[in-house]
């Protein structure tokens, strides 16, 4: 009763995110419940045991290397679940030349999620700049067969294109190529920081 309680709540999250009718910004914690698949709760649970309350995040540029996030966080305070994807939203990068991402309906972006503790999602908050550059939305990920409500950062003021510098490409490259993206994804990454 309790699970199908709180799956129903998610859902219901979700919607009105979905709709524009709640602000996305962090809803697991405003709402005061735990992020967990939308579907499949179990195989979360199995996979990521006794890691307490952690969050869901999703990274798709630097922040799918490992040494990066390790440098950003702690190791004890992430858990690396393995590639994802988010569809509906296409990788570029903005007009400063880091990574980002936005909507669009014929697109899927291919990434690492993570479960991070709080410690570590301020230390995010923090090196990307929210609020005032990255915004934090909740959006649903496919990750295993499961969809999985999971906190992404967004530039929405700057939609301009942008060449990264050959530091950070190579950050962003070394992360997707450690999760094992797919060659045409990985393909995609080089021609965009062309």
């Amino acid at each position: 009763m309790k699970k199908t309680l709180y799956l129903l709540t998610l859902l219901a999250l979700f919607s009105l995110t979905a709709c524009g009718q709640v602000k996305t910004t962090n809803l697991a914690k405003k709402a005061d419940i735990q992020p967990t698949a939308l579907k499949n709760t179990a195989k979360i649970e199995e996979t990521v045991p006794n890691f307490g309350n952690g969050l869901f995040y999703f990274a798709y540029g630097s922040n799918m290397s490992l040494a990066r996030m390790t440098e950003r966080c702690g190791q004890d305070n992430f858990v690396d679940l393995g590639k994802a994807q988010l569809p509906g939203y296409s990788f570029y990068f903005y007009g400063r030349g880091y990574a980002n991402i936005r909507p669009m309906a014929s697109q899927t972006i291919e990434g690492v999620l993570f479960q991070v503790k709080d410690a570590c999602l301020k230390s995010l908050d923090q090196v990307e700049g929210y609020p005032n550059t990255y915004q934090r939305q909740a959006v649903k990920i496919d990750w295993k067969n499961t969809n999985v409500l999971a906190q992404v950062y967004i530039v929405e003021k700057d939609q301009t294109m942008g060449t990264p510098t050959a530091e950070y490409y190579q950050i962003v490259l070394s992360g997707a190529q450690e999760h094992n993206l797919s060659d045409s994804y990985i393909n995609q990454i080089k021609a965009l920081a062309e």
